[in-house]
């Protein structure tokens, strides 16, 4: 009885033991499962779209890095966003098994990819020096004077790459989804140029950028929340009104901050780390709203 006990008991185990091996094997299993075409060509417009939100948090993070602003964690932000920027990169042109995406074949993509790639070499060396303190004018004058063309190259690359791979998808949904991603990068954007305009510098050229951005952003806001037929833009969904409320809930303190300080209003230290605290939390929730609708 007790062998036969024993018996039962060494099944069991080998069993067991045979089950644990098979699940632990899955993950490694699912990690080589093959880049679809249609996944890769998803995945391009959204780092595409990534791209250019990566442009102004490192400018966002220099700014801060300039105004003695927490420069330490900021000098590693600038650093983080440019390295993932050059990785991605490298990853849109010859593809990339981690982001599950496929070597680039279009001409248009690859002539876009060269037009960014000497600019943000410049930029990137410039973000790194201002990031580590170097505040002599050339490294600095490369940051102020490249920040835009770098972000009008990484919009043109994004139409690019939407005119590539957008495919035969529901245009409509489509064109809601990019304005959506679009609105992450706009309040990045915002939040460098009321940094540059509230420590005066060079608040001359940033003053006319904010109010342009102030009312871009509020633009797309209105019409993701209403919908807008003749811009191709989605009623939203129930569920997503509520995400957009959200969105419109950080939006507009900061928006009000953003209008205090065009119209010549102080900004202190302390207030400026919170607009950057608030900041931050609008650009989860951009990040979430333009997520729910990829999803749609």
């Amino acid at each position: 009885m007790r062998k036969s006990q024993f018996g039962k008991w060494v099944a069991g185990a080998a069993i067991w033991a045979l089950t644990l091996a098979a699940v632990l094997a899955l993950p490694a299993f699912a990690q080589v499962q093959p880049t679809t075409v249609a996944g890769s060509a998803a995945n391009k417009i959204k780092l595409a779209d990534r791209q250019r939100l990566l442009t102004e948090q490192m400018g966002r993070s220099v700014c801060l890095v300039m105004g003695g602003i927490d420069p330490g964690a900021e000098s590693d932000k600038a650093r983080g966003s440019a390295d993932l920027f050059h990785a991605t990169m490298l990853a849109l042109r010859t593809g990339d098994e981690n982001m599950a995406i496929l070597p680039e074949e279009d001409p248009g993509v690859l002539t876009a990819l060269e037009a960014v790639g000497p600019m943000f070499a410049t930029y990137r060396a410039a973000t790194l020096q201002v990031g580590a303190g170097d505040m002599h004018s050339v490294p600095v004058s490369q940051v102020m004077m490249l920040s835009d063309p770098l972000l009008d190259l990484s919009n043109a690359l994004v139409e690019r790459v939407r005119a590539a791979h957008g495919g035969k998808a529901n245009r409509q949904l489509a064109d809601t989804v990019e304005l959506a991603r679009r609105q992450t990068m706009l309040s990045q954007k915002l939040t460098k140029e009321i940094c540059f305009v509230a420590l005066n510098i060079d608040r001359d050229r940033m003053l006319p950028r904010l109010t342009e951005t102030l009312r871009a952003f509020e633009t797309a806001q209105s019409a993701l929340e209403r919908g807008n037929a003749a811009q191709g833009i989605l009623k939203p969904t129930p569920a997503m009104a509520g995400k957009l409320k959200a969105v419109r809930e950080l939006w507009t303190p900061l928006a009000e901050i953003a209008e205090r300080v065009a119209t010549g209003g102080a900004l202190e230290e302390a207030a400026l780390k919170d607009m950057i605290v608030l900041s931050n939390k609008l650009l989860f929730k951009t990040k979430q709203a333009a997520r729910s609708y990829a999803k749609l």
